[in-house]
């Protein structure tokens, strides 16, 4: 994509509140998680936050990811926020 069509793009902007959409328990959980890991190691329980623009507006969900459960990154214990099973393409 050249700049001048790069530049055309229409922008928009749109605030999210996020820290009143996760609950209290789930981010108490990811920095519990933070504190008792080794430093300079990554905990294992993460917070992974998604955002996402829809024809609708932006759109989130959140992920709690425990690395204890296996995978790179964890397996996901617990989700949540807007649901985007509209968008899906069927």
């Amino acid at each position: 994509m050249s700049l001048e069509a790069y530049r055309a793009l229409p922008r928009q902007k749109q605030r999210l509140e996020i820290k009143r959409r996760i609950p209290p328990a789930v981010v108490e959980e990811a920095i519990a998680s933070k504190r008792v890991a080794q430093p300079g190691k990554v905990a294992d329980k993460t917070l992974w936050i998604y955002i996402f623009w829809t024809p609708d507006g932006m759109k989130m969900r959140w992920a709690m990811r425990d690395r204890a459960t296996g995978g790179p990154f964890g397996e996901i214990v617990r989700e949540g926020g807007d649901d985007l099973d509209r968008y899906n393409l069927k």
